[in-house]
């Protein structure tokens, strides 16, 4: 994959106005001129491929600019293992490594995976931190069946059997300048 991903850094960086694109494995990567960058994708790209957490990824280049800045999607297994690669991906010390540069970051579950979550950065790289933390606090009390969390808004949908109240409490204690854009609801809610 080495020599591939090498190959195609040359040929874009030869090319000007072309884009460079690995499918393999269950994650898809843009190959860019920088080699630098173009290294640091192959290596995300090595630890993603080998983590049993992780159903599909893609790596996207998002130049902005004329700086190559990084969009990554991944869809992972269940719910603790999208939280796990979401905090992996934004801190050093985790099993991946993160790449320079992310512009936006998103981990999710698979449509038919329950809990559903989804959780993400915005476009400027900022992290949902109080979302995360509302999030936990509901979900070790109470069964979450989905969940969706950025920085500026929370959405957690809880088992029908749950006290919604108390759920509710819970999440704008984890959450106090999320105000009206956290919400907490049950199943078949609307």
């Amino acid at each position: 994959m080495s020599a591939l991903a090498n190959d195609l850094r040359r040929y874009v960086t030869e090319h000007g106005n072309v884009t460079g694109r690995i499918a393999a494995g269950t994650v898809t990567f843009t190959v860019v001129a920088g080699r630098r960058r173009a290294d640091e994708a192959l290596a995300l790209w090595r630890s993603l491929t080998a983590d049993r957490r992780l159903l599909t990824g893609d790596l996207r280049d998002a130049p902005t600019k004329g700086v190559v800045r990084w969009r990554i999607e991944l869809t992972a297994t269940d719910a603790a293992a999208a939280t796990t690669l979401f905090e992996d991906l934004l801190t050093d010390g985790g099993r991946h490594r993160p790449l320079s540069d992310v512009v936006s970051l998103k981990v999710g579950t698979g449509r038919d995976t329950r809990p559903r979550l989804s959780v993400g950065t915005d476009f400027d790289g900022a992290r949902p931190t109080e979302a995360l933390a509302a999030y936990q606090a509901v979900a070790a009390r109470y069964a979450v069946a989905a969940a969706t969390l950025m920085p500026d808004r929370a959405a957690i949908v809880v088992a029908k059997q749950a006290d919604l109240a108390r759920a509710r409490e819970l999440a704008e204690k984890a959450a106090p300048t999320l105000g009206t854009a956290l919400k907490v609801t049950t199943t078949g809610a609307p």
